[in-house]
């Protein structure tokens, strides 16, 4: 191993699970948008001077236009999947942020793509897959590894059905980028799982406010 890809793996552990693991223990705020905002500014800086910052190409435009239905087809079966589990499962809490909270709900719903899910695409699909790529062999393994660190960022919240579904999240993102190579695309494809998941009653395992007063 070559002394840039060690660093490069050292910094990777550092960002993506020291830092959350340090949030985790009350080391750093407890509230994570404000560490993703300032991460996504950073990543947003890094990106404009290495790459040509998702310049408007004709490559690009074909991608996604070819990617969006597949990218549909999936969140409507996994959303059919997730609907369904948790009424089997959790039934007490299906529905249950849009129907007690709904102006909250409502403010979630409109602000999430931008605030949270954009930042987090950034960082996580296209600095993530510029920065690190040379450390897999193959899309496959880099978009594995890409599921594992986005769980391990959301260790903060401290729960396996967290960890779960942002491991499987972060897979589906990354294989979308490296098909599409548009960060819009990915992150209309993680709003649309991050809404179902605030509609559907699974809002509190990312969000307390989701459940509790």
């Amino acid at each position: 191993m070559n002394k840039v890809k060690l660093i490069l793996i050292i910094e990777l552990c550092a960002l993506f699970i020291a830092l959350p693991y340090a949030a985790r223990l009350g080391l750093l705020s407890r509230n994570p948008l404000p560490i993703i905002w300032l991460g996504a500014i950073l990543c947003l800086f890094y990106l404009k001077k290495h790459t040509a910052f998702d310049s408007p190409t004709l490559k690009i435009t074909i991608s996604l236009r070819r990617e969006l239905p597949t990218v549909l087809k999936r969140f409507a079966l996994l959303g059919i999947l997730s609907l369904f589990s948790v009424f089997i499962f959790q039934n007490e809490k299906l529905f249950y942020f849009p129907l007690n909270k709904p102006l909250l709900w409502a403010l979630v719903i409109l602000l999430y793509p931008l605030l949270s899910a954009y930042p987090q695409e950034l960082i996580f699909r296209k600095f993530f897959c510029h920065r690190y790529k040379q450390l897999f062999n193959t899309e496959e393994f880099e978009a594995i590894a890409n599921g594992f660190f986005f769980a391990t960022a959301h260790l903060i919240f401290g729960n396996w059905v967290t960890l779960s579904l942002s491991f499987v999240g972060g897979y589906i993102f990354c294989r979308t980028y490296q098909k599409s190579n548009s960060l819009l695309l990915c992150t209309v494809e993680h709003s649309l799982y991050g809404l179902l998941i605030f509609t559907i009653g699974l809002g509190h395992y990312f969000y307390h406010g989701a459940m509790h007063p």
